[in-house]
């Protein structure tokens, strides 16, 4: 036996072996063997792996697509993670001012208009009267009454004493003009209609 027909001999028991080892089962029986059916062997074989590559390919394109889609994730959240960070920023800018303007308004009232802190140049507006006293009327007029409009919670103002000075002031004015007029003297038999009285002179 050559060394080339010694040579295939062992590569074609090295195949046999790896066959049978693959498959589970003797793929040449005997001492002779068939050519053909380790052709055919091998081939079947290699077609099998040729199939479990392509699974495994498969496979591996849907994990590199998970993984493109984690890495877009990431770059996503990253973004995100920025963006957020520039709020965040300005949030505390915000909170920066408002808590500036909230020392300012804690902070006394101008100093130049109430007169310093301890307000001694400060002064008070004058006090607005409540009510004014109304002028006597005149002599032959009609005086009306006063009307006061009462509503719930107002506390009324003291119209009725002031009425009541205005009216003893002008008993004092009549009684100083009826002193300085002579007095009329008239018969006692002498009898007027009050009720047709208009307010005028009685002369």
């Amino acid at each position: 036996m050559s060394h080339r027909t010694s040579k295939t001999s062992a590569s074609f028991k090295t195949l046999e072996a790896v066959l049978s080892s693959c498959r589970g089962e003797e793929i040449i029986r005997g001492k002779k063997w068939d050519r053909e059916k380790i052709v055919h062997g091998a081939t079947e074989h290699i077609t099998e792996q040729e199939q479990r590559l392509g699974i495994l390919r498969a496979e591996l394109a849907k994990i590199s697509a998970t993984v493109e889609d984690v890495r877009n994730e990431k770059v996503e959240l990253r973004a995100d993670k920025l963006y957020l960070s520039e709020e965040l920023e300005k949030l505390k800018e915000e909170n920066k001012r408002l808590r500036q303007d909230n020392k300012i308004l804690r902070q006394p009232m101008n100093r130049e208009h109430w007169g310093g802190p301890d307000m001694t140049g400060f002064q008070a507006p004058e006090p607005i009267p409540m009510y004014q006293v109304a002028p006597p009327p005149q002599a032959g007029a009609i005086e009306e009454p006063e009307t006061v409009d009462a509503q719930p919670g107002v506390a009324e103002l003291p119209s009725k004493s002031v009425h009541i000075a205005d009216q003893a002031l002008l008993a004092m004015q009549t009684d100083a003009q009826n002193s300085s007029q002579p007095q009329v003297e008239h018969d006692e038999g002498e009898h007027y209609n009050w009720d047709a009285f208009d307010g005028g002179p009685l002369l």
